[in-house]
C-alpha cells in the first residue's frame, strides 16, 4: 500500500504504467513513480518525484519517455531522469482539466473550446491551433475518435471534426 506523505489529496488522475513502473500524480504529493517489486507489488517509496507536477483533474500522456500533462500549463516531464521538467507553458486554453491525446509523432490537447497540437519531440513549440467552440467552454471527457472523425463535448455542445 502507498500512503502519500501529505494526506487530502484530490485524486482525479488515473495512474499510467511506465516501464515497469506506476506514475501516480496528485494535487498535494505531485508526480511520483513507483516501481514494482518482482511478485508485482508496488514498492512504497518513489524512485522520482517531482513535487511541482500538481495537477487537480487531467490524467498526462506518455509518449517517449516524456510525460505531456496539463494543469493551467502545459508541462513536459523527462521520464528517463528523476521527473525533470523540461518546459511548461502557459495557454488561454489551458486551464484545471484538458484531454491529450497522442501517437509516436503528435501531442494533441483538447482544452477550453480549443486543440492545441505539438510534435511530439519533446519541445515546447505549438505547430497547430483549432478553435472547436466560439465560446471557451469547459471540456471535461475525453474526446472520442471514430473512424476520420474526432467527437469533442463541450459542458452544453458536442462536436464532429474530420481529420
Amino acid at each position: 500500500m502507498i500512503t502519500p506523505r501529505l494526506t487530502g489529496d484530490f485524486n482525479v488522475a488515473t495512474p499510467v504504467l511506465y516501464n515497469n513502473g506506476l506514475l501516480v500524480t496528485t494535487e498535494n504529493n505531485g508526480a511520483r513513480l513507483f516501481q514494482f517489486s518482482d511478485d508485482g507489488i508496488v514498492n512504497s517509496e518513489p524512485v522520482a518525484r517531482n513535487a511541482r507536477l500538481r495537477p487537480e483533474m487531467s490524467t498526462g500522456v506518455i509518449v517517449n519517455d516524456r510525460l505531456y500533462y496539463v494543469n493551467q500549463f502545459l508541462c513536459c516531464l523527462d521520464l528517463r531522469g528523476n521527473l525533470d521538467e523540461l518546459w511548461r507553458i502557459r495557454d488561454s486554453a489551458l486551464g484545471d482539466y484538458a484531454a491529450i491525446v497522442a501517437s509516436d509523432d503528435h501531442v494533441l490537447v483538447v482544452g477550453k473550446g480549443t486543440l492545441l497540437l505539438l510534435k511530439a519531440d519533446g519541445t515546447d513549440q505549438l505547430i497547430a491551433r483549432q478553435r472547436v467552440f466560439k465560446e471557451d467552454l469547459p471540456i471535461y471527457s475525453h474526446p472520442a475518435l471514430v473512424g476520420n472523425r474526432l467527437y469533442i463535448r463541450g459542458e452544453t455542445k458536442l462536436v464532429a471534426l474530420s481529420i
